[in-house]
């Protein structure tokens, strides 16, 4: 869910982790997909969350293949989520397409088995 959406139905406090995955930002807005906008207008939150108040996020994982081309944004996203103190897991991998984890890559197995692992760990569950 993009992070406009959670803070418009007021769930932001709800959500105990987050998981970023095919990229953090709705492709049809994001800088990198439209950068007509002006230079003033990249920066609203609605067009690029890279500018929302991160006060209140939870610990996240971010995933991304270096083939990707959401990956600057992705880049961008992790670092402000950290800078705005939260916990964060980066994990890139090499030659790995958009959306790979629904792909049938072996790659995807061992990123979505990253994921789970951390959200075990986050959310403090035992595994199977």
């Amino acid at each position: 869910m993009p992070l406009q959406l959670l803070t418009e139905l007021g769930l932001v406090g709800f959500v105990l982790v987050a998981v970023g995955v095919y990229g953090v930002l709705r492709v049809a807005r994001t800088v990198s997909v439209r950068p007509a906008h002006d230079r003033e207008a990249r920066r609203d939150p609605d067009i690029s969350p890279l500018f929302a108040d991160l006060s209140d996020m939870p610990p996240a994982i971010f995933t991304i293949g270096t083939a990707d081309p959401l990956l600057d944004d992705t880049l961008f996203m992790e670092a402000r989520w950290r800078q705005a103190g939260h916990p964060t897991e980066l994990r890139i991998w090499p030659e790995a397409p958009h959306g790979f984890v629904s792909l049938p890559m072996s790659v995807a197995d061992v990123a979505l088995g990253v994921e789970h692992d951390f959200l075990r760990r986050t959310l403090r569950v035992a595994p199977n």
